[in-house]
């Protein structure tokens, strides 16, 4: 049995996945098994990959899952939890790059203090892989049930919200049955959503040792350039359906609230994404307005504990100003509309 898993979906990523693979493979930590999930593209990823294995010291450790067909960067993720063999499982993307001492720094300081993860301070780097940006995390331990959701909903804690750059204990992620929603792309979401509720304790450190590539040709690149498609604006309202049912799951009132307030304020701003998307007509836009603003599974679950008057007070105060502005965009481009139709009459 290996110590560690590290995680590698991969899907059409040609130009990067053995520089990627590579900068895994590199690592001074020895006890690693190395698992490729191949979610079916259709460019030469897979035999770059073989080629590696045949010639590397190391590709004997390399292990290749065939999905068959391809599912989705969510199903890649959950496919990896359930065939990782080793004690704790670090999830890679295929265009990124790790320090080579990235995963002996994690399990030293996992093995001195058992937790449920340690997560790590990542760089942003362009093409080039020149940094531009980084996230920094402090150097702080938490611990105790939801003491990482209080981080998180009531500090407003510096944390990487994707599956990535940590390294996880795999019996918490299966005894909890912490998963991705299986056809999303966006798989980071509902994962860590998840995780700040089952996390008993965990430790972030400052060391950056992940480097995340911003890939014009990724799906999160893709948003950045493109704006809301119909199918990512679907998976928002999806994921904001499982957290509304999940949040009844807090105890705490006070901290209840804040994951709601968490909850709605990415609601808004998923709406924003749409309004101004080209994807949607007006009466579209207003429908999933409509959808992300259904609260319904917030009230029945806790709110209705408290008295009228302020049952539904921290809702209203959020949605009253979006509302009259969602209304003030959907009658501006009517005008608009309008008035190109005019002029080309």
């Amino acid at each position: 049995m290996y110590k560690v898993t590290i995680a590698i979906p991969v899907y059409n990523v040609e130009m990067y996945v053995k520089q990627s693979l590579l900068s895994a493979l590199d690592q001074t930590f020895d006890s690693i098994e190395f698992l490729i999930i191949d979610d079916k593209g259709t460019d030469k990823s897979i035999n770059i990959i073989r080629n590696v294995m045949e010639t590397h010291p190391r590709g004997e450790h390399i292990r290749i899952v065939d999905h068959g067909v391809n599912q989705g960067t969510g199903a890649t993720k959950n496919t990896a939890i359930k065939e990782a063999s080793g004690e704790y499982i670090y999830f890679m993307d295929p265009d990124d790059l790790i320090e080579k001492d990235c995963i002996q720094i994690l399990y030293d300081i996992i093995c001195r203090k058992p937790v449920d993860f340690v997560a790590a301070s990542h760089r942003i780097v362009n093409e080039m892989l020149e940094e531009t940006s980084a996230v920094v995390l402090p150097d702080v331990s938490l611990e105790g049930p939801t003491a990482l959701a209080r981080y998180i909903f009531q500090q407003k804690g510096i944390f990487n919200n994707a599956t990535w750059n940590k390294l996880i204990r795999l019996s918490f992620l299966r005894e909890k049955s912490i998963s991705c929603i299986p056809h999303h792309r966006a798989e980071d979401v509902w994962f860590i959503f998840q995780v700040f509720y089952h996390c008993n304790n965990c430790i972030l450190i400052n060391n950056k040792l992940y480097s995340w590539r911003v890939n014009t040709n990724s799906f999160t690149g893709g948003i950045r350039a493109k704006g809301f498609t119909k199918r990512v604006a679907t998976e928002h309202l999806e994921f904001f359906n499982n957290e509304k049912k999940f949040a009844g799951l807090y105890n705490d009132m006070e901290l209840y609230h804040k994951v709601c307030d968490f909850i709605i304020q990415r609601c808004f701003a998923s709406i924003a994404g749409v309004v101004i998307s080209r994807s949607y007509s007006i009466k579209e836009r207003a429908l999933y307005t409509k959808q992300c603003m259904d609260f319904e599974a917030l009230d029945r679950v806790k709110l209705n504990k408290l008295d009228p008057v302020n049952k539904r007070y921290f809702i209203i105060a959020k949605s009253v100003k979006n509302m009259y502005l969602m209304y003030f965009c959907f009658r501006i481009e009517y005008i608009l509309i309008r008035l190109k139709n005019l002029f080309k009459q």
